[in-house]
């Protein structure tokens, strides 16, 4: 009989963490909720990720003329079974026509730019599947 009760005292003061834990995680902000967007310093984009992105974007974007990619400005991402990323990127269209090489593109004394373009990219990486998919984009001049 002891014993039981020394069991329903110990199910109880279990009981009663798991739900001030509970109360904790529920006050969280939406900036820390586990599998949220979480913004992050443009910087931190890995570098195989914003290659890929140039590259599709260079491929979406289809000018006759070079382009590059000046930055990225923003950046936000979601861990999920690998990570989802939101970035708003800048891109110079060039005086370069488009067969020039990607390095002298990249070369602002030989190809100037002439114009900028903004596109919002939404993406999906899995590094470990080498998977690495644009879900959404949109340029705009």
């Amino acid at each position: 009989m002891a014993f039981r009760g020394i069991l329903i005292v110990v199910a109880a003061v279990f009981l009663l963490q798991v739900e001030a834990g509970l109360g904790r995680s529920s006050r969280r902000s939406q900036n820390q909720m586990v599998g949220g967007w979480q913004r992050m310093n443009p910087a931190d984009v890995p570098e195989d990720v914003s290659s890929k992105v140039e590259q599709r974007m260079i491929e979406q974007i289809n000018s006759a003329n070079g382009v590059r990619m000046a930055r990225i400005t923003r950046a936000k991402y979601q861990v999920v079974s690998g990570t989802n990323y939101k970035l708003v990127t800048l891109f110079h269209v060039t005086s370069c026509p488009s067969s020039t090489s990607q390095q002298d593109v990249r070369n602002e004394s030989v190809c100037p730019k002439t114009s900028t373009i903004t596109c919002n990219v939404q993406l999906y990486v899995q590094l470990w599947t080498q998977t690495f998919q644009v879900t959404k984009s949109k340029c705009v001049p």
